[in-house]
């Protein structure tokens, strides 16, 4: 239920994130532990990671272009999956380090699919975007405008999530 609403034990998400952090690509004891642990504490390993960037993956230098320029046209252009990915695949492949370009690359196939099988996990695109949105885009400074800005940030997530297949193959041409 909600496979990234509920959270798992923070400590075994700590204990897994440690596991996987001193593994080396042929140590099979971060695999072994992640196998063992629940859907939510594996779920809470990715969240707890993402919170814990130094910067997020939609860097702090997008934050107010997208929040109050890019925001409400890209939110727009939601039913548009073309206009959608183009818009974003503008703004990632010209203003992103390429290392958050390639994690998108891979964490937003991950999103949508979850988004996909909403009718088993009750993550639908919003749920989705509500978990991950404050965690994908914040300020380098939090504010009162902050808190005002979150249907903001859920509704570019929410974009990212949906138009996903569109943005991936747009942005991994680029590659």
């Amino acid at each position: 239920d909600g496979i990234f609403r509920v959270s798992g034990s923070l400590s075994t998400a700590r204990r897994l994130r440690a596991a996987i952090d001193a593994a080396d690509d042929d140590d099979e004891r971060a695999d072994v532990a992640l196998r063992n642990a629940g859907a939510h504490d594996v779920a809470g390993v990715l969240k707890l990671w993402l919170r814990e960037l130094p910067e997020p993956l939609l860097t702090f230098g997008v934050y107010d272009e997208v929040v109050r320029h890019h925001g409400a046209a890209v939110a727009g252009a939601h039913a548009d999956a073309a206009a959608a990915a183009e818009a974003w695949r503008s703004l990632l492949q010209d203003r992103l380090p390429p290392l958050a370009t390639l994690t998108l690359l891979h964490l937003l196939p991950l999103l949508s699919r979850t988004a996909e099988l909403s009718e088993c996990n009750r993550m639908t695109a919003k749920n989705v975007a509500i978990v991950f949105g404050p965690t994908l885009l914040r300020p380098e400074v939090d504010s009162l405008d902050t808190v005002m800005h979150i249907p903001h940030v859920n509704a570019c997530a929410e974009t990212l999530v949906a138009h996903a297949d569109a943005l991936v193959a747009a942005l991994a041409k680029q590659q």
